[in-house]
């Protein structure tokens, strides 16, 4: 029997559904196949593993698919379509980089004179400006956000996860994500608490405020994969916000939470989107590659970025030490915000 016969009803649903993500029961999937699931679905999450070692991997994977998050107890599964080229993720992993501390040298020579540091330090400057002229403005809620969650560290009784939780939610509303199209429009801001508790684990700790050329290490690389996986799948299980569908989560809001609470990435929205592909700097799509180009890119320009991030440390409001991805995140928006005025002009 070719691998996957047995399984071929599951393969033919997700086919003809064709939808980006699709939410099971163990129930629902049982009623495909015409009998029960063996015991190990039920208690290991092992058994719902991206791998040929367990049959029912064929009933997801001949139809395009890939197991993206499974909760034994309530007995869900989730797949999502799976975009996996292996071409391209080859470029992702960074195979000869020891697992420590590297120098902050690309060998990228051409990056450098892509984006002048000149235009680089005049649009930071004219972001923080704002952030200056206002002691309320939205810029200041990143600020808040961020040294809310560093101040905090890995603390997990309630009262402090509650409180994180909040400020995550306003900062993410400051940022556009709770706009009428997003499903975190018809959810109270309690919704990220099982976020804040993934973030307050200590084994992240080593992504918050991470130097760029970490950002070239791939354990630090594996492990904001994992990360932002794991955001994903907790907002992919919440209760629809819309008509049953399973809330879309989107790169944009994964991104803006990480950037707000660990600042080891930009927030990839349409502004810094629009920058990095004017500038040809790195791929608008978020993986491994484009977070190791744009760190590249602050390597090439390592002398330059870091002593304006001093200065910047030493005048901002709150007094917090900036991370070079904010640094980066200030940038691009700035200059995407600008190109988008000049085309509604």
């Amino acid at each position: 029997m070719p691998k996957g016969d047995k399984y071929i009803n599951l393969t033919n649903y997700l086919k003809n559904i064709n939808e980006e993500n699709v939410k099971m029961s163990f129930k629902d999937i049982e009623n495909l196949l015409g009998e029960k699931l063996c015991d190990s679905a039920y208690k290991y999450s092992k058994f719902w593993s991206n791998t040929e070692s367990h049959s029912i991997y064929f009933g997801w994977f001949n139809a395009g698919y890939k197991k993206k998050f499974v909760d034994i107890d309530k007995k869900i599964v989730i797949f999502e379509k799976d975009t996996y080229d292996k071409n391209v993720d080859s470029n992702f992993s960074i195979s000869n980089t020891v697992d420590s501390e590297i120098n902050c040298v690309s060998e990228n020579n051409d990056i450098k004179n892509i984006l002048p540091f000149e235009i680089i330090e005049q649009n930071i400057k004219k972001y923080f400006k704002k952030m200056l002229e206002d002691e309320h403005a939205r810029y200041m809620s990143w600020d808040r956000c961020f040294k809310a969650f560093k101040e905090n560290g890995s603390k997990t009784n309630y009262e402090v996860i509650d409180f994180l939780a909040l400020n995550l939610a306003f900062y993410l509303a400051s940022w556009g994500m709770y706009r009428g199209s997003s499903f975190l429009f018809q959810k109270d801001y309690t919704i990220h608490i099982p976020t804040v508790r993934i973030l307050q684990e200590k084994r992240y700790e080593i992504l918050r405020g991470i130097a760029a050329e970490n950002l070239l290490i791939e354990s630090n690389l594996k492990l904001l994969t994992e990360l932002s996986e794991r955001i994903s799948a907790v907002y992919t299980v919440e209760k629809p916000s819309f008509d049953d569908k399973i809330n879309k989560v989107t790169d944009t809001l994964i991104t803006k939470i990480l950037f707000g609470t660990y600042c080891c990435v930009p927030a990839y929205d349409r502004f810094y989107k629009s920058a990095v592909k004017k500038y040809n700097i790195s791929s608008t799509t978020y993986n491994k590659e484009s977070i190791k180009a744009i760190a590249e890119f602050y390597c090439q320009n390592f002398k330059e970025f870091e002593d304006l991030r001093k200065n910047i440390t030493n005048i901002n409001r709150l007094g917090i030490e900036y991370p070079p991805m904010k640094l980066i995140d200030m940038c691009m928006w700035q200059i995407g915000y600008d190109l988008n005025e000049e085309e509604e002009k």
